[in-house]
């Protein structure tokens, strides 16, 4: 069976935000900085090409008594529009909870306790829980979790996530494999070539280009789609880095939320900056944005691609 180019939309961006390890390392939250990073993606399938465009914003906040890295994705197509916030802890980017809406499915799911518990909700109405034991810590963001890692020639981990589709754990194995210029609207930036693959699928693996210096967020990248959607690929490239425009009141995170995610409860209160700072910062985001994408085999909510490519 083929996917179409919507059901698509869902789990492309995932591709490069689930990456997972057996042990992952540690991390140092404190060397992310609030932006918003825009890049332009490209999808091309055996039959069309569908246009797409990324924009994730970094800003720190205030949740449930401690401070936290709010992360907003939102992907706008001609077909689709996913919205996605994740909660990291600021200190260390442990997961803390993840939110996606996407017309009108959602998922709601929360790390609590050593497990991942929460729900996706679909547009027929149906709902799946989720309630799920960890082995170790997993990733939340895995844009965030490359940004401030020691990255450098012949560097290789693996990392661990949490896969929602197949509510079970994924490794990722991430390598540099090379240093190399990337042209972009900003200019040429000097870029760490990296290799993701996921050592239990089989497959050609993600190539991801993140800026040298740190944080190393993603300037370029290009991943090959799963024999489910019939052949293809993806690509990504940066157009934009700026501040946060929070320059004026607008709703607070309680009310954004409560509209988005009307079953989910509990303070999101952020900590916006007071005025616009453009910058020029030559590094963008991983397609991050984890999305509801084509229903899985089995009691599973609906999520990422099968290919192993959740950028960022």
């Amino acid at each position: 069976m083929r996917y179409s180019a919507r059901q698509l939309l869902g789990s492309i961006y995932v591709a490069a935000a689930t990456m997972v390890a057996a042990a992952n390392p540690a991390f140092d939250g404190t060397k992310l900085t609030e932006q918003s990073r825009v890049y332009e993606m490209t999808v091309e399938l055996p039959d069309e090409t569908v246009a797409l465009t990324a924009t994730t914003t970094w800003t720190k906040a205030h949740r449930d008594g401690r401070d936290v890295w709010h992360i907003t994705t939102v992907n706008d197509s001609s077909l689709d529009r996913m919205v996605e916030d994740i909660f990291l802890d600021q200190t260390d980017l442990s997961p803390l909870q993840r939110l996606v809406q996407q017309g009108e499915a959602q998922l709601d799911m929360s790390y609590v306790d050593g497990a991942v518990r929460g729900t996706g909700s679909f547009a027929d109405g149906e709902q799946v829980p989720i309630d799920v034991a960890l082995s170790g810590s997993v990733v939340g963001h895995i844009d965030s979790a490359i940004a401030v890692l020691p990255l450098a020639p012949g560097f290789e981990v693996v990392l661990t996530t949490f896969e929602p589709t197949l509510q079970m754990e994924r490794q990722w194995r991430v390598v540099v494999a090379a240093t190399e210029p990337v042209d972009t609207a900003l200019g040429t930036i000097e870029t760490y070539r990296l290799e993701l693959s996921d050592p239990a699928a089989s497959g050609a693996p993600g190539v991801y280009w993140v800026s040298r210096a740190s944080p190393h967020h993603t300037v370029k990248s290009n991943s090959i789609l799963p024999d489910a959607f019939g052949g293809g690929g993806v690509s990504a490239v940066l157009t934009a880095v700026s501040r946060p425009e929070c320059s004026r009141p607008g709703p607070t995170a309680d009310d954004q939320h409560r509209a988005l995610f009307p079953r989910v409860r509990g303070p999101a209160t952020a900590e916006f900056p007071t005025s616009v700072e453009q910058t020029l910062s030559p590094t963008v985001t991983m397609a991050s944005g984890a999305a509801l994408g084509p229903r899985a085999a089995g009691p599973h909510p609906r999520g990422t691609a099968p290919d192993g490519g959740d950028a960022g």
